[in-house]
């Protein structure tokens, strides 16, 4: 273009989603900080008034006190859970819902992956285990295309299965 004397420090410049949280609301649409919602038998209450409240999913704000913390998953779940999660919750440029069940899932698997990988001498040994490379190999060409589109959420999931 022209505009500029240097070459631009990118070729194209991604945008990713939002990732909001859990929030509550009156009938009347009024925001309820989650510290004053109570659950009960998969209801949510309003623990000063009694009225029942609506889920709902929004912005993470420090007035609905609905923020996630990133140090506190990290100290719970490991920094390689939290990003994996992220990549894993939906398309990079979609807005998504935080769930700590998502991250404990994550978690799950990693350490699946970890008990897999610290015993692997024992794998691979016979003929019926071909079957598995092909698998592993449709797998891999599978999780390198999806990575090259940014698709990371489907790249994880396929090496999940």
């Amino acid at each position: 273009m022209g505009i500029v004397s240097t070459d631009e420090p990118y070729q194209k410049l991604f945008n990713q989603g939002m990732i909001l949280a859990f929030a509550y609301e009156t009938a009347t649409g009024a925001k309820v900080a989650s510290d004053l919602v109570e659950e009960r038998e998969g209801r949510y209450f309003h623990t000063e008034t009694g009225e029942e409240l609506k889920q709902i999913v929004a912005k993470m704000s420090k007035s609905l006190k609905n923020v996630v913390n990133p140090d506190d998953v990290v100290t719970q779940y490991g920094a390689d859970s939290l990003r994996l999660y992220e990549m894993f919750m939906g398309p990079l440029e979609a807005t998504k819902p935080w769930a700590e069940n998502g991250v404990k899932g994550v978690f799950g698997f990693l350490g699946r992956v970890s008990r897999f990988f610290g015993n692997s001498e024992s794998y691979f040994e016979g003929e019926e285990d071909q079957e598995v490379l092909k698998t592993l190999h449709k797998t891999i060409q599978k999780v390198g295309a999806d990575v090259e589109n940014l698709s990371f959420n489907t790249a994880i999931s396929q090496m999940m299965i």
